[in-house]
């Protein structure tokens, strides 16, 4: 059966197990076995035009101190990377066939904000750069490890030691006590004079007895 051609199966003998007329398919000496079905060749894909930077995102903070720039641009562009930190990068790739290329920084960088300017000449020769800022995570691990002091003997229960507990002694605070003004000095209380009333006049029989003693030693 070729395609293209009509055939007509309805005067065919029909076959004893299903009543369906038999068919010759088999193909002519002459006929090649290959598809005829002409697909053509898949499009190539077009180069990009300009130089692209898919990796980094504006403000985009990254985990590695060493983190790896990637994108597209034209095949056999040359582009130059420049890390801006405290201490400056550069770097230059050129973009390969396949119009992909990659830049990783060779030196770590410091946690904090950084940024990378990439730059290349466009297909009329003009100047182009790309600037993107991103910041560096800090290690989320432990700046040191401990040394224990003391190894536990095989067999040994440990102990705990409790832990001192610190003691606040208060400190005494000095309260001044408000000197009074003029206007508020107070009043002097008058003194009770019973007390002097009664020494004086046990000074004054005091006085009698001695004279009375006296004048009576002299008769």
């Amino acid at each position: 059966m070729m395609l293209g051609q009509t055939y007509d199966f309805r005067n065919q003998t029909p076959s004893s197990n299903t009543g369906i007329p038999n068919a010759n398919l088999s193909l002519p000496s002459t006929a090649s076995r290959e598809s005829k079905i002409n697909v053509g060749s898949p499009a190539p894909s077009s180069a990009p035009k300009s130089v692209v930077l898919e990796s980094l995102t504006e403000g985009e903070t990254v985990t590695s101190s060493q983190p790896e720039f990637f994108g597209k641009g034209p095949p056999g562009e040359t582009v130059t990377i420049e890390v801006h930190s405290q201490n400056p990068i550069t770097g230059n790739v050129t973009v390969p066939e396949d119009g992909s290329w990659s830049f990783t920084v060779p030196t770590g960088l410091s946690p904090g904000a950084h940024s990378i300017t990439i730059t290349w000449k466009d297909t009329t020769g003009i100047t182009r750069s790309l600037t993107r800022n991103f910041i560096v995570q800090a290690s989320d691990g432990p700046a040191f490890e401990a040394t224990p002091s003391q190894t536990l003997a095989p067999g040994a229960t440990p102990v705990a030691t409790p832990e001192a507990t610190p003691t606040v002694t208060p400190e005494a605070t000095f309260t001044p006590e408000p000197v009074p003004t003029p206007s508020e000095a107070p009043v002097p209380i008058t003194g009770n004079l019973t007390p002097t009333l009664l020494f004086s006049m046990l000074g004054v029989l005091i006085t009698v007895f001695s004279v009375f003693v006296w004048k009576t030693a002299e008769t």
